[in-house]
């Protein structure tokens, strides 16, 4: 059996992956890319809201990589972004909210040990520190790029409307648990 954390970039793997090693002790297979699971396999994803996702993914992408096209990735990451939803729907065990981790990551310990049939620990590690790791070209938190406005203005000009409806899809879904 293995543990699959899948998820579209920007989504708060990190954060959950940290919530639960450091918590339950449970090793997940972090990937972006999407694994087709097996009968005894567990995947879970976090979502988060397409604009967020797109303007810190391109934030990123933009921070590190100074001549790539900026719209043109940010429509090729929205379409991606549908895919990867619709994998939730169909693969995921799983499914944490990017936002509800961040204002309560308690919540999300709690409704993962109970889905997972697990003993919350007496003492509940919560306590991150998103730091940039410049060789990994990974920035903690994509505010501090001083192309965030920039990135935040050009993604308010792209229609989201698909990604949208694919996100109240899965926000919808039977293993989004809320």
């Amino acid at each position: 059996m293995s543990n699959y954390l899948v998820t579209f970039p920007r989504t708060g793997s990190f954060f959950l992956n940290f919530l639960i090693n450091k918590n339950f002790s449970i090793d997940l297979v972090k990937t972006h890319d999407p694994v087709i699971p097996k009968d005894n396999d567990f995947v879970i994803s976090t979502i988060r809201n397409p604009r967020d996702t797109l303007i810190s993914y391109v934030t990123m992408l933009s921070h590190y990589r100074k001549d790539m096209d900026a719209i043109r990735i940010a429509h090729d990451l929205a379409l991606s972004y549908i895919e990867y939803c619709k994998y939730f729907i169909d693969n995921s065990h799983i499914i944490f909210e990017y936002n509800s981790m961040s204002e309560n990551p308690e919540e999300i310990l709690r409704k993962f040990a109970e889905k997972y049939s697990k003993k919350l620990p007496d003492v509940i590690h919560t306590k991150f520190d998103r730091v940039d790791m410049v060789e990994k070209e990974h920035l903690g938190s994509s505010t501090t790029s001083h192309l965030y406005q920039d990135i935040l203005a050009l993604i308010d000009n792209i229609d989201l409307e698909n990604a949208i409806m694919y996100y109240k899809k899965v926000l919808d879904s039977k293993n989004y648990l809320s």
